[in-house]
């Protein structure tokens, strides 16, 4: 489990998903709701619920992605996405990648 971090984001999908996720982030087209939840004393599970919009059309898509935060650090420890690549080439998706490209910037404020 890697502590998370903008190259850690870069780690996890190719040049050109990353690059798209960038001009979804950039447009600003994700809807987000957020819940923490206590897992024990010193861990707690951040959990993402998002609609991130397709970038050639009006759809939106699913997005759940699940933090760890223990000890003064962040760890990605699920993700989910309703968009054909995710779920049939079992590939992480530029809809996910725009997602924690956004929660960085949360985490930064």
């Amino acid at each position: 489990m890697e502590s998370f971090n903008l190259e850690y984001i870069r780690s996890l999908a190719r040049l050109a998903i990353f690059n798209n996720a960038e001009q979804l982030y950039q447009t600003k087209k994700t809807l987000l709701k957020i819940d923490e939840q206590k897992s024990s004393s010193d861990e707690k599970e951040l959990m993402l619920y998002c609609q991130v919009a397709s970038k050639h059309s009006g759809d939106y898509y699913d997005v759940n992605v699940v933090f760890t935060l223990s000890n003064n650090l962040t760890f990605l420890t699920r993700q989910n996405c309703s968009c054909i690549d995710y779920n049939f080439q079992h590939q992480i998706c530029q809809h996910i990648i725009a997602v924690l490209l956004f929660c960085i910037l949360l985490i930064k404020q």
